[in-house]
């Protein structure tokens, strides 16, 4: 027979440290935009990249070039560098809580 013991903590005790919920959207949106703006960005950019494929020097550089897709290349950048950086933040993040004694934190 397991006898559980039974906890002296009010419920306000035990939720006080826990953090509020207030502050949890400023990752979350982005964690959530980022890959689906990805996704049309590199179907869009491999289908430019693939009509490249046999062409010469000239008409390379015309089309790489051009300001609508020069534009595509710059948001599909800045898009997968901010993809990455909050990928690598949760995963500090949820290591730093982990290890609470880290000097990492």
């Amino acid at each position: 027979m397991k006898i559980r013991s039974a906890s002296m903590r009010s419920g306000l005790a035990r939720a006080k440290g826990l953090g509020s919920a207030s502050g949890g959207t400023e990752d979350f949106w982005p964690q959530r935009v980022t890959p689906v703006l990805g996704v049309p960005l590199v179907g869009t950019i491999m289908v430019v990249f693939w009509t490249l494929a046999d062409t010469d020097y000239q008409s390379t550089r015309h089309l790489i070039g051009h300001p609508v897709v020069a534009l595509l290349v710059v948001v599909a950048i800045v898009n997968f560098t901010v993809h990455v950086r909050l990928g690598a933040q949760i995963i500090v993040k949820s290591m730093c809580s982990r290890l609470s004694s880290s000097p990492c934190c």
